[in-house]
């Protein structure tokens, strides 16, 4: 049986791996492997039932160094030491792919800037598809040369903003990652981002690091036609700091997460740094360092010593960038509930806190007091007591303070309303607080606790990295010439890392007394606003024990007017029970000592004599008299009744307009 010869990619793994595999896929056939570089083997199938290369893409490059990531757990070069821990990294990656990595590669943007071992000059590009990283990291299977990392590679991640989705697909991704053999627990600092409603994590930052310098437990699997020793050590960790942010005008302020991951191969220098942030702030500030001199000195690649020290200036630059701008933003917190509190020492609290009572109205005043109530429209329109006015723009003075209108009861039945006086210039004073000055002191608070903690974490994550840099060249295995030739770059490098977490924890510092001054100017907030409800109980029970003493004199004073009213009624009775009595014989003594009706004595006896003339005189002049004073009588009642309704009406507008 003839010979089929295929290349698949090996990545970095011995010959005796790659054919374990293989075995493992088709059963006990004989293979002729030939290892040509770290990462590409050229494979002579024997009796094998099928195509190697369409199996599951032989060892497909699109996920991490994991079995259930569709890489054999050959490809993790480093014995992971718990496979749960790599099972929950499956887990949550699956469930974070569509909200982490966007889904098709016209939206990828990896951005590299790179080293070239040639000139020892840097080079940036963009990459936008899969085919061209397989290009860059030398994974296209019809490519059969070798071709060495170089000296120095950067890759920036990010998108667009702190809350959406890395320019990259997973599959990319996962394939740098495997290739560079990243850290699995990297994959924890890339969780906070991606596309999400609201930050997760974003008060803590985290620290992980590996270091295999020695001999005894460096990657044995790694060839050196890689420009790779195998012995390295590798650290991620994540920062925070805030910066300006223009979604918000009334919170120009956020708080942004930046995630690095970096190795460094102490024999051989190559350096790798993964750096992911939510815009291109980082990337433009590695690209202006590496614009700086040290960075473009040509013999940067040829020296281990060199590429070493140059490392602590990318750690300066994240350190740097998580101290920055914390003063301003502990300033702006600070004016913020200044502004908000800065009265609360001034406030007088023993005071009134609800209007006088005004006098009684007199009857007489009764019947013109409904267009006073128009003004507590005010009231009706918000739904607010008249005892405590709405929240209002400070510096301004109250709105009017009436009781709301009663309904009208119907004609000639005005309800009396009275119109209460105006707050006091004290009032005003204590109206400049309320709830929502609680709620935004409320706010403040939590925005400063989250500093506080971010604050506190950054520290955490400097004095870790310092702590590791300053035990690391201790380690089994650390080079002679990186121990004598680095040792003052590595103390100023401490001593700066030093200097930053100081920084930090300067500000840190300035956060805890912020605290403080708001815990106490929040008490102090509570207190006189329940101070103020309890001395405006009070009186409000005393104005209402004033007001019922006063109604209890009305009353009595009604009683007395009622009684008053009652005698007077029963004489206008009795004196129009005797005028109807009267009236009819006045009427016909009236007519009878006219001319109308006389009696004729002329005969020598009384005769009834009628004379119609006068009767008909009478009633041509009584008649219309009569009906003229009918119809302005009834004219007067009709405007009277039109008035009334007209005022009664105006009123019910200005209440509900």
């Amino acid at each position: 049986m003839g010979w089929t010869w295929e290349f698949i990619s090996a990545y970095r793994l011995q010959k005796d791996k790659v054919n374990e595999y293989l075995v493992s896929l088709f059963g006990q056939y004989d293979f002729n492997t030939t290892i040509l570089s770290a990462h590409i083997s050229d494979l002579a199938r024997g009796a094998a039932p099928q195509a190697i290369t369409t199996v599951a893409n032989a060892l497909p490059p699109e996920s991490i160094q994991l079995k259930r990531f569709q890489i054999p757990p050959q490809a993790l070069v480093d014995d992971y030491p718990f496979e749960h821990h790599l099972d929950d990294h499956y887990e949550k990656l699956n469930k974070r792919e569509n909200q982490l990595f966007v889904s098709a590669e016209n939206g990828t943007s990896l951005n590299f800037l790179e080293l070239n071992d040639a000139d020892g000059r840097w080079k940036s590009e963009k990459v936008q598809n899969f085919a061209r990283l397989q290009t860059i990291l030398n994974l296209n299977p019809n490519n059969h040369t070798v071709q060495r990392d170089p000296k120095c590679r950067f890759l920036f991640l990010w998108g667009g903003h702190s809350l959406g989705r890395l320019y990259s697909t997973r599959q990319m991704l996962m394939t740098y990652f495997t290739y560079h053999q990243v850290l699995p627990n990297f994959l924890d600092f890339l969780y906070p981002f991606g596309e999400q409603q609201y930050p997760q994590d974003s008060c803590t930052n985290y620290f992980r690091a590996e270091c295999r310098i020695s001999e005894n437990d460096h990657y044995t699997a790694i060839k050196e036609d890689l420009g790779r020793s195998g012995r390295n050590f590798g650290l991620c960790y994540s920062l925070k700091s805030v910066e300006r942010s223009g979604s918000q005008p009334s919170w120009p302020w956020s708080v942004r997460h930046s995630s690095f991951y970096h190795s460094f191969d102490v024999e051989t220098g190559a350096t790798n740094w993964i750096i992911v942030k939510g815009n291109d702030t980082m990337k433009r500030r590695m690209t202006k360092l590496s614009e700086t001199a040290s960075f473009n000195d040509p013999s940067l690649h040829e020296s281990v010593e060199r590429l070493f020290s140059a490392t602590f200036d990318v750690h300066l630059v994240s350190c740097d960038w998580a101290g920055e701008n914390w003063r301003w933003y502990l300033n702006f917190l600070e004016e913020e509930f200044q502004q908000l509190t800065r009265q609360s020492y001034a406030v007088p609290v023993t005071m009134d806190v609800s209007p006088e009572i005004g006098p009684l109205p007199t009857r007489r005043s009764t019947l013109r007091a409904v267009p006073e109530v128009a003004n507590s429209a005010w009231y009706s329109g918000r739904g607010v007591s008249p005892a405590r006015p709405a929240q209002e723009p400070r510096g301004q003075p109250p709105p009017p303070s009436n009781p709301p209108m009663a309904p009208p009861s119907g004609p000639g039945h005005a309800v009396p309303m009275r119109t209460l006086p105006a707050h006091s210039e004290k009032q005003r004073v204590m109206d400049v607080f309320n709830f929502d000055d609680l709620q935004r002191l409320q706010f403040i608070e939590e925005k400063a606790i989250e500093a506080l903690l971010v604050l506190e974490s950054n520290a955490k994550v400097m004095a870790q990295m310092r702590q590791y840099y300053e035990i690391l060249p201790n380690y089994e295995g650390w080079p002679e010439e990186l121990k004598t030739k680095c040792d003052r770059k590595l103390q100023r490098f401490i001593f700066a890392l030093e200097n930053a977490e100081n920084h930090i924890i300067t500000q840190k510092a300035r956060a805890e007394t912020l605290l403080r001054i708001l815990g106490n100017r929040r008490s102090m907030l509570y207190g006189i606003l329940e101070y103020r409800n309890l001395e405006a109980s009070k009186q409000a029970t005393q104005k209402s024990q004033e007001s019922a003493d006063k109604m209890q004199i009305l009353t009595e004073e009604m009683n007395q007017v009622a009684f008053k009213t009652a005698r007077q009624t029963a004489l206008m009775t009795l004196i129009a029970f005797v005028t109807i009595v009267y009236l009819p014989a006045t009427f016909i003594s009236t007519v009878m000592s006219t001319s109308i009706v006389q009696w004729n004595t002329e005969n020598g006896r009384s005769e009834l004599v009628y004379s119609w003339p006068a009767l008909r005189t009478f009633l041509e002049a009584s008649l219309p008299l009569t009906g003229i004073t009918v119809l302005l009588c009834g004219g007067a009642f009709l405007l009277w009744i039109r008035n009334e309704s007209g005022m009664r009406r105006r009123a019910y507008l200005q209440q509900f307009p």
